[in-house]
């Protein structure tokens, strides 16, 4: 079962349910709750999540950590040298850490992610069974702020 709340092009939210529409709430109920926010309250209202919810996204948290994820080509001629991949949106801080995986098709590769910066990092994808490079898709996930 999973919950979720759906930021609307038009200010309004969407609670789901399983990604199934379950409640719509108006925009004018969350500007209702701007004002216990700005009292010091822990409400959290939709504005304080900005997020780009596509194969190559990024979600904003209010605490500043950001969650950044995507999917990049790796080809064998890319070597030792790996794939230079720039984060969807730079880091304001740091990056605290890459996890890669093979989303190559058959799962078989090893991949790695190694941090270069706050605006980049480094992929690379070997098959297993041999230990050579290996044309593959990774998808990975980093965590920073």
């Amino acid at each position: 079962m999973t919950i979720s709340v759906k930021a609307n092009p038009d200010g309004s939210g969407t609670l789901q349910h399983n990604g199934a529409d379950i409640l719509k709430l108006a925009t004018s109920a969350i500007e209702a709750l701007a004002p216990l926010k700005s009292q010091g309250s822990p409400v959290v209202t939709l504005a304080d999540h900005v997020s780009n919810p596509v194969i190559n996204g990024y979600y904003k948290l209010p605490n500043g950590i950001i969650l950044q994820w995507g999917y990049v080509s790796y080809l064998a001629s890319d070597g030792q040298n790996g794939k230079t991949v720039q984060f969807n949106i730079p880091f304001p801080s740091t990056c605290f850490i890459v996890v890669s995986n093979d989303s190559g098709g058959n799962g078989t590769n090893a991949t790695a992610a190694v941090i270069v910066d706050r605006t980049q990092f480094k992929a690379y994808g070997k098959y297993v069974s041999t230990g050579a490079w290996a044309d593959t898709g990774i998808g990975w996930i980093a965590v920073g702020c």
